[in-house]
């Protein structure tokens, strides 16, 4: 099972979101249990280009066995210090998009 907390990646705040905020200000939650979509997910989590990690603007939260990717504002992902890789926000988008009604619920925001 793996769960993604999503703010839109556009979206700017008033106060920061950070790796320990991100859960309760999120406004999706998707629950992935095919394991083919997880692949797919954590797959493209690893590409991309090296860069800086912004920790005041996470956008989201992906859980999956054992395992917490950090995405901030500009899609990069949390790899180890402040460094990560940039991955492709539309692609991570376009996922989202392919997720069925049911795996995807809208949290009060």
């Amino acid at each position: 099972m793996t769960t993604v907390y999503f703010v839109p990646f556009e979206i700017e705040t008033y106060a920061p979101i950070t790796q320990a905020e991100i859960i309760p200000l999120a406004w999706e939650k998707w629950t992935i249990s095919s394991e083919a979509e997880t692949s797919r997910l954590i797959t493209s989590l690893s590409q991309g280009d090296e860069e800086k990690f912004d920790e005041n603007k996470v956008r989201a939260l992906v859980l999956s066995d054992e395992q917490k990717y950090f995405i901030d504002s500009n899609g990069v992902v949390l790899k180890r210090g402040k460094l990560g890789n940039r991955i492709d926000k539309a692609a991570f988008i376009q996922f989202r998009d392919s997720l069925r009604a049911d795996q995807r619920q809208m949290l009060g925001k």
